[in-house]
C-alpha cells in the first residue's frame, strides 16, 4: 500500500459521461453483491461484505504503522496520503500532512531521516511495519481466539473476525511481496532497496523539511515567509543543493529574476554534478525564467526545459514548464501536447494540479471551453493554492475571488496551527 495504483490512461479528470458511466458500474456491482447476500442468507455470507468493509480501516492502520515507526527511530513524517483521486479532506497534524482522498483503496506515508546513522536499517524498518502491523493483528488474534478463528461458524461476530483476519493476512503478504509500478514501489519491495539506497539519496532527503515546507508556501504566494524557512535550512545544513534551488526559486517568486539568476550562477560549470541535479538545475533556471515572463525569458523557460528533458526524458516539471512557455509564447497546440504528457507521466498531485491549471489556460485561448471546463472543474473541487488560482483567475471568475496570497492555502503550516 505504499504506492498508488498505476494507470495507464491519460492522468485528466472525469468527463460527465464517464462519470455516469462509472456510477453506474458501482449500482450494478453492489447491486448484484446486496442480492446475492438476501438470496439464501446466511451469517457465512456476511463475510464477504466485512472483508471489503475492513479494507479501509485496515488501510489506516497499515500507513499508521510506517507512521508510528518512523517517529520511534526519530525520522519526522511530513505527509500520509490515504486513497486517490482528488482530497476529500486535508489538515496537518504536528508536522505531518494529513491526506484523505476520494477512493480509499491504497495510500502512502513520506518520511525523512534526522541523520544518516543506520539510515539504510531504518528505512527498511519503516518499510516493514506497514505490512508488519497488519500481520501483528492476526498474530494476536490467533494468540487469543485460536483454532475457533479457523473454523466454519454461524456467529455473526466470528464471522467478522475471520474477515478481519483474512483481510489483514492479504493485506500483509502481498505488500511484503516485492514488484515496482510507475510511480512507487511495494513495501517488500521498498524493504530491499533500503539496503541499497545510495548515500547520495539519503543526504538529498535530510533537506526534505525545509524544501517541501518552502515549496507550500511557494505555491500558496507566501515567498517572504518560504525564503525565511529556507534559510533556516541552510544554517542547518549549509550549501546543500536542494536549498541552494529553493532559495533560487524564492528569489524569482520575490519577483528579484537577476538575484536569482545569479544564485544560479553560483553552481558554477554543472559538469562535476550527476544527471539528476544537473537536470534539476536546468529545471529551476526554466522555472525562474518563466516566472520572469518577458518574452525573452519565456524562450529561456523553453530553451532550459528542453535541456532538462534531454538529461531526464519525460520529466513533469520540465514537460509542464516547456508546456507553459509555448502557450504564453502563442504556440497554444504545442503548449498542451507537452502539458498532455505531463499529465501522463506526473506522480506529485501538487505538480498534477499545476498542469491541469495550464491545460484549463491553453483550451481556454484555443477557445475549446469544454475540455477547458472540465479542468476547472476538477480544479475547483481541489481548492488549489492560490498561485494557481491566481493563474486561472482571468479564466473562469469562481477563482478570481479567493486568488489573494493565504487565503484557502493548499496546506495551513505548522506554524500556522500554534499562532
Amino acid at each position: 500500500m505504499s504506492s498508488p495504483l498505476y494507470d495507464p490512461a491519460p492522468r485528466r479528470p472525469l468527463a460527465r459521461d464517464e462519470k455516469w458511466i462509472a456510477a453506474l458500474f458501482f449500482v450494478v456491482f453492489f447491486g448484484s453483491l446486496a442480492g446475492e447476500l438476501l438470496r439464501d442468507f446466511t451469517p457465512m455470507k456476511l463475510g464477504l461484505v466485512f472483508v471489503v468493509a475492513a479494507w479501509v480501516p485496515l488501510l489506516v492502520l497499515h500507513e499508521l504503522g510506517h507512521a508510528l515507526m518512523a517517529r520511534l527511530l526519530g525520522w519526522q513524517v511530513y505527509e500520509v496520503v490515504i486513497g486517490q483521486g482528488r482530497d476529500v479532506a486535508r489538515f496537518v497534524l504536528g508536522d505531518a500532512v494529513i491526506r484523505w482522498k476520494l477512493v480509499p483503496l491504497t495510500g502512502h506515508v513520506r518520511t525523512v531521516p534526522s541523520d544518516l546513522r543506520y539510515a539504510r536499517f531504518k528505512q527498511a524498518m519503516v518499510f516493514a511495519a506497514g505490512p508488519g502491523i497488519e500481520l501483528l493483528l492476526v498474530l494476536i488474534a490467533y494468540l487469543v481466539a485460536g483454532d475457533r478463528l479457523l473454523q466454519r461458524t454461524s456467529s455473526v461476530p466470528w464471522v467478522l473476525l475471520q474477515s478481519v483476519c483474512l483481510t489483514a493476512a492479504i493485506g500483509g503478504v502481498l505488500n511484503l511481496v516485492p514488484f515496482a509500478v510507475k510511480g512507487g514501489v511495494s513495501d517488500g519491495m521498498g524493504l530491499l532497496l533500503s539496503f541499497v539506497t545510495p548515500r547520495k539519496q539519503l543526504e538529498w532527503q535530510l533537506a526534505a523539511p525545509w524544501a517541501i515546507r518552502a515549496e507550500r508556501l511557494l505555491d500558496d504566494e507566501r515567498s517572504e515567509k518560504a525564503l525565511e524557512v529556507t534559510d533556516q535550512g541552510l544554517e542547518r545544513l549549509p550549501l546543500h543543493p536542494r536549498l541552494r534551488l529553493s532559495r533560487v526559486l524564492c528569489r524569482a517568486a520575490l519577483g528579484d529574476d537577476q538575484a536569482a539568476v545569479e544564485q544560479l550562477d553560483e553552481f558554477g560549470e554543472l559538469e562535476a554534478y550527476d544527471t539528476d541535479l544537473k537536470a534539476l538545475i536546468f529545471t529551476t533556471g526554466a522555472e525562474v525564467a518563466l516566472l520572469a515572463g518577458t518574452r525573452e525569458r519565456l524562450f529561456d523557460a523553453r530553451r532550459l526545459a528542453d535541456l532538462a528533458l534531454g538529461l531526464r526524458a519525460n520529466a513533469a516539471d520540465a514537460l509542464r514548464i516547456k508546456g507553459a512557455a509555448l502557450i504564453e509564447l502563442e504556440h497554444v497546440e504545442s503548449g498542451i501536447e507537452q502539458l498532455e504528457l505531463a499529465s501522463r507521466v506526473v506522480s506529485d498531485e501538487a505538480e498534477l494540479e499545476r498542469v491541469f491549471a495550464w491545460l484549463a489556460v491553453g483550451y481556454s485561448r484555443l477557445g475549446i471551453a469544454q475540455r477547458a471546463r472540465v479542468y476547472l472543474h476538477e480544479l475547483a473541487m481541489r481548492r488549489p493554492a492560490a498561485r494557481i488560482r491566481r493563474l486561472l483567475a482571468d479564466v473562469d471568475p469562481r477563482f478570481a475571488s479567493s486568488a489573494e496570497p493565504g487565503t484557502h492555502s493548499r496546506t495551513p503550516s505548522s506554524e500556522d496551527l500554534d499562532a
